[in-house]
C-alpha cells in the first residue's frame, strides 16, 4: 500500500474510532470541528514528511478547517521542536473567535449531533444484525433441505442397510446372535426413526427375505431354529 493510500486509511480508522470530527468543537476555537489533526507528538508515528500519521486515536484533535491548515503549516515551517511556541499565538486568535455564549451554543449542539449519530449507527447495526440473522436462518433451512434429499435419495436408490449394517449393528463373533424377528423389528424402528428425521412417510426399504439375505451378504449367517430364524455373527456396535 503506497504511503498516501495508508495516510487515508489512518484517518478513516481513527473516524471509526472516535467517530466524526464534525460532533465535536474545534479545540482551538470552539467552533464546528470539520477535520481530525494529529498532534505530531506520538514517537511511534508513521511516515515521511508530507505524510505523516500516528496509529493511536489519542494522538488526534478536533480542529475546524482554518485551524487545521494553520496548524500544519506551523509543523511544516518550524518542525516538531519549534511547533509549541509556533501554534501558541495561533491558538490565542483562533480562541477569541467565538465569545463564550457562542461555544456553549456549539458545544450543546455538537453533543446533540453525536447522540443522533450514536442513534443512526446502532440502529444500522441492528438491522444489519437481524438481516444477518434471517441469512443464517435461510441458510440452514437450505442447508437441511439439501441434507433431506441427499440422505433420502441415498436410502431409496442405494444400499437400504447403509447406517444400519455396518452402523446401528457391526459384524460380531459366532456367539453374537439374535433371533431375526427381534433384529428385523429393531430394523423397522430405525427405518421410521430415520424417515421421520427426514420428514418422509415411514416405510421399511426391505422385506423381512431380502433383509435376511442382505444380512448374509454382508458376513452374518442365518440358521433356522425352533424359535425362528436367527442371526448370528451381529452385534450391537
Amino acid at each position: 500500500m503506497r504511503v498516501e493510500s495508508k495516510y487515508r486509511q489512518a484517518h478513516i480508522n481513527i473516524s471509526r474510532v472516535r467517530g466524526k470530527a464534525s460532533v465535536n468543537p474545534c479545540a482551538w476555537c470552539g467552533g464546528f470541528a470539520d477535520e481530525w489533526a494529529y498532534d505530531h507528538a506520538d514517537e511511534k508515528q508513521q511516515g515521511s514528511a508530507g505524510f505523516q500519521w500516528s496509529e493511536n486515536p489519542d494522538h488526534y484533535i478536533p480542529l475546524c478547517i482554518v485551524d487545521h491548515r494553520a496548524f500544519d503549516s506551523a509543523y511544516r515551517r518550524f518542525g516538531q521542536d519549534g511547533l509549541e511556541a509556533a501554534i501558541a499565538p495561533l491558538r490565542e486568535v483562533a480562541g477569541k473567535r467565538y465569545d463564550d455564549d457562542q461555544k456553549a451554543f456549539i458545544a450543546e449542539q455538537c453533543v446533540k449531533q453525536a447522540i443522533l449519530n450514536e442513534r443512526v449507527l446502532r440502529a444500522q447495526i441492528e438491522e444489519r444484525v437481524a438481516q444477518l440473522k434471517q441469512e443464517h436462518a435461510r441458510l440452514c433451512a437450505e442447508l437441511e433441505m439439501r441434507q433431506r434429499r441427499t440422505d433420502s435419495i441415498k436410502l431409496k436408490s442405494h444400499d437400504s442397510l447403509s447406517g444400519f449394517f455396518p452402523g446401528f449393528f457391526v459384524l460380531g463373533g459366532l456367539s453374537d446372535s439374535f433371533l431375526g424377528n427381534d433384529l428385523f423389528d429393531f430394523y423397522s424402528e430405525w427405518c421410521e426413526e430415520l424417515c421421520s428425521r427426514l420428514d418422509i412417510a415411514p416405510f421399511v426399504p426391505l422385506r423381512r427375505p431380502s433383509f435376511y439375505r442382505a444380512l448374509e451378504e454382508r458376513g452374518a449367517m442365518r440358521k433356522k431354529t425352533a424359535k425362528g430364524i436367527v442371526i448370528y455373527g451381529i452385534k450391537f456396535s
